[in-house]
């Protein structure tokens, strides 16, 4: 029996060690996986950071393409401003605009890629010190080559040639000195006073495209519009302009009445739209307060005989001044500026030019 006895407690040492055996290696287990669980979290979260630091990286440097110096100067300027160290930058790349390689490389274009060892906390239990993050991010300037919320007032080519970006000028609707039977005005979303009327009010409806960017795949959606080309609207129009433009006076936001309120002068002679919150007049980003009296009007190549098509060839940013008085009896003067400027909208990609009243940038990666 003594034998049994001591026989027994042994298998009982035996058992207390096994288990505790057990739960040593399910107790390391537990940590490695607990580990790979807060580190993996905190891996994510770092490199969202990251893609976030460099996407505003390329989006900054992309506003002074295509000069490599500028635009690789700004860049670096928003690295430090996201907390990104130099020794992070493994490289900024610029990739100038080249013509004759369409459609590859039809803008400038800026491309960060950033390098990272983000240090692990408890994973390094299980032998794993660090890992390597490693992000990119590209963007182009460009000009549009398409978009919706135009305007149905035309502007001749010639015209804007001879435009001085930020000077007051005019666009005149005469009863008495009708064009060939037409005042400018296109179709864009339907044919006929009204719809034109509702079209001033709030932009198309349907995107139209400019005659480059057919070729690049850009596709026209306005109703009355093939490919680049959409109908002259023949006639003076004064009724519709009148309460179009009634409109865009009277629910415009009162702290973007005012061009000096909307826009502010870059060192260049271009604009951009303020970014003092207190304005925030841009009408192409979610959340503005919204200048209606900025406006994207197509550019034309020329003016055809009563209603017949004409054909975009760009398009140009243009704000609206003047007041309600403006259209009586017979004629209309529609007074504002255009704008030679770089923004953020919603506009389909075009060919970049570097003439063009018109740009915006885009990440691309």
């Amino acid at each position: 029996m003594r034998i049994l006895g001591r026989l027994g407690r042994g298998l009982h040492r035996n058992q207390r060690g096994q288990v505790a055996i057990l739960v040593g290696v399910m107790m390391t287990g537990l940590i490695g996986f607990s580990a790979l669980a807060i580190d993996v979290g905190s891996l994510v979260s770092d490199k969202r950071d990251l893609q976030n630091a460099a996407d505003a990286m390329a989006l900054a440097g992309a506003q002074d393409l295509p000069s490599q110096t500028d635009a690789g100067s700004t860049a670096r300027t928003w690295a430090t401003k996201n907390d990104v160290s130099e020794d992070e930058i493994a490289s900024i790349a610029i990739v100038q605009q080249n013509l004759q390689n369409t459609p590859k490389q039809l803008n400038p274009q800026i491309t960060v890629t950033l390098h990272r060892h983000h240090r692990t906390t408890l994973a390094r239990v299980i032998g794993i010190d660090s890992v390597d993050l490693e992000v990119t991010a590209a963007a182009i300037k460009t000009s549009p080559g398409g978009s919706d919320r135009v305007t149905p007032f035309s502007v001749l080519e010639s015209a804007i040639d001879d435009a001085v970006p930020g000077q007051l000028t005019t666009l005149k609707w005469d009863a008495n000195n009708i064009l060939q039977g037409n005042t400018m005005p296109i179709q864009i979303d339907g044919s006929g006073g009204a719809v034109y009327e509702e079209t001033i009010k709030h932009g198309s409806v349907g995107t139209l495209c400019s005659v480059e960017a057919l070729a690049h795949g850009c596709s026209p959606t306005a109703a009355e519009c093939l490919d680049a080309t959409c109908d002259s609207l023949t006639g003076d129009k004064i009724g519709p302009t009148k309460k179009g433009l009634e409109y865009i006076y009277d629910n415009t936001d009162p702290a973007c009445n005012e061009f000096n309120q909307v826009f502010v002068p870059n060192a260049d002679g271009t604009y951009r739209f303020n970014p003092d919150p207190e304005f925030n007049c841009n009408p192409f980003i979610e959340g503005s307060k919204s200048s209606l009296r900025v406006l994207i009007v197509p550019v034309i190549e020329s003016l055809g005989n009563g209603t017949s098509p004409v054909t975009i060839k760009e398009f140009a940013l243009f704000f609206l001044d003047g007041t309600k008085s403006k259209c009586t009896g017979n004629d209309c003067l529609i007074e504002g500026r255009f704008i030679r400027a770089d923004f953020t909208t919603g506009a389909v990609i075009g060919t970049y030019d570097p003439n063009g009243l018109m740009h915006f940038i885009r990440l691309v990666k």
